[in-house]
């Protein structure tokens, strides 16, 4: 895909680079402060290219959600072909994600929304719940006896946003597939924190020849607008089983990402809520280290 050479103003480094000596003019990418980028972005997931974007403080991989393109996007991540899909959508299809009616008892639709909300204001997050009907089996999975959704989402101040709606507008499904910008550890026998920079990203992915990219304008703006979250993929919250913590309803920690632990708890405590942990949150994700300068 072609775009836009017209000059933009760059705010972070305009030549980054890996360990390896990899270099990229970052000001040759597509850009999420550019409304013409965002158009070109949302196209290119249309026609089934993988599109990395900044999200957030750091960067994921939306592709189209059907079956063969999720699956293939598995294989080059390093993963099984048919590991389960995360969802990207915009935030006011959140809601069409989930069924409501399998809340648990101590849960209401309007507390859990209201909930959602809250994380949606704040920042970048991630929420699981009983999948809505009609969401096919490779973009759900299962806990016990209950089907459910994952859905990871910016938050309401992201440009990414755009992307996304721009493309939903035009395909059927009224989401996409988004994955962490990292590789398995299926593939490279280590766990590969997510990118939170385009130019490392893009080298390790080099494999996916037609995987186009859309940047933050600036990576220093975009980590200092998230105080308090750490540059790594999103925490992410569940409510589909019960859950009482100290005679409190609760939701619960699936996985302890970015949003700090004493955040999330801050913030059910507004909804008179407690947070349970899983054990898939007991010890925080890894965060990437860069050896240079940002």
């Amino acid at each position: 895909m072609t775009h836009s050479t017209t000059p933009r103003a760059e705010l972070s480094t305009l030549v980054a680079r890996t360990q390896s000596g990899y270099e990229l003019d970052v000001t040759k990418l597509l850009c999420l402060a550019n409304e013409a980028d965002i158009e070109l972005a949302a196209e290119a997931l249309v026609e089934g290219l993988p599109l990395a974007a900044g999200f957030a403080n750091f960067y994921v991989i939306y592709t189209r959600a059907d079956a063969a393109t999720v699956a293939q996007m598995n294989v080059w991540k390093g993963r099984p072909p048919t590991q389960t899909g995360s969802i990207g959508t915009t935030t006011l299809r959140i809601p069409t994600l989930f069924d409501f009616a399998k809340l648990p008892h101590t849960l209401s639709e309007k507390r859990v929304l209201d909930v959602m909300e809250a994380f949606l204001n704040r920042g970048p997050i991630g929420i699981r719940g009983p999948a809505a009907a009609d969401l096919p089996d490779h973009m759900t999975g299962r806990d016990g006896d209950v089907r459910t959704a994952q859905t990871i989402v910016p938050g309401y101040r992201c440009p990414s946003n755009k992307v996304v709606a721009r493309a939903i507008e035009q395909l059927p499904e009224r989401y996409l597939y988004i994955t962490s910008a990292n590789l398995s550890h299926h593939r490279t026998g280590i766990e590969e924190p997510a990118h939170w920079k385009p130019a490392p990203l893009i080298f390790d992915f080099r494999h996916i020849v037609n995987m186009q990219l859309i940047r933050h304008e600036s990576e220093n703006v975009a980590h200092d607008n998230y105080p308090g979250y750490a540059e790594m993929s999103t925490t992410v919250i569940s409510f589909h089983r019960p859950a009482m913590v100290d005679g409190r309803p609760a939701l619960r920690l699936e996985r302890y990402g970015s949003m700090d632990v004493p955040d999330v708890r801050a913030l059910l405590d507004r909804f008179d809520l407690g947070l349970e942990i899983a054990d898939g949150g007991r010890e925080r994700l890894q965060q990437r280290a860069y050896e240079f300068g940002r």
